[in-house]
């Protein structure tokens, strides 16, 4: 299983009716896209200077899941509308282990 994860923040004079449009439509993915195995968009409360305003998560079977979710022609659509009103974005996938436990210097790859 893999955890898919992206944070953004918009542009400052980015309309609140359009981030509501945005994460509306972000929203509406997994319904179309069948990869996705779960999903959450949260918003980011701490308001720390280098804080992203939004958080996807989203859990895929595989990689290959991942990169079928991310070229589906509905995902490309969101994000060739959200993209002119984000900021700043940062993507992240890792493996969902079953055992506790993270990362350690004997898994890097």
């Amino acid at each position: 299983m893999i955890r898919h994860v992206v944070l953004f923040s918009f542009v400052s004079d980015t309309a609140s009716d359009t981030v509501r449009e945005i994460i509306r439509d972000l929203n509406n993915l997994p319904h179309r896209i069948n990869e996705i195995l779960s999903w959450e968009i949260t918003e980011d409360l701490g308001h720390r200077e280098k804080s992203h305003r939004i958080c996807l998560i989203a859990t895929f079977a595989d990689m290959e899941s991942v990169e079928r979710y991310l070229n589906h022609p509905a995902h490309v659509e969101v994000v060739k509308r959200a993209l002119p009103h984000v900021l700043d974005l940062a993507e992240h996938d890792h493996e969902i282990r079953v055992k506790a436990g993270g990362l350690n210097e004997s898994s890097l790859r």
